[in-house]
């Protein structure tokens, strides 16, 4: 269970990952922003990761800011496997 400032995201399904009109991005099929839960699942973060923050704004803008988590990894992988020893 993910927790996020003492709430469960998967509950926020409905709330808004603030609004289209603040040039978010929309759900593809139906007509809502995209909640938290689904921003971080674009940002590859794994569903059981715990975003410590103490409002959905803040939690929003740490989900928002991140770099990939698989593209970090992959960034890392490439530079160690083409560095030579």
């Amino acid at each position: 269970m993910v927790e996020c400032f003492g709430t469960n995201l998967d509950q926020q399904s409905q709330q808004k990952f603030y609004s289209i009109t603040n040039g978010r991005f929309a759900h593809p099929e139906q007509n809502r922003a995209i909640s938290l839960r689904e921003g971080a699942t674009l940002q590859t973060f794994d569903t059981d990761y715990k975003f410590l923050s103490t409002s959905i704004a803040s939690t929003a803008r740490l989900i928002g800011n991140a770099v990939p988590p698989q593209l970090s990894m992959r960034v890392a992988a490439s530079i160690i496997n083409c560095n030579p020893k």
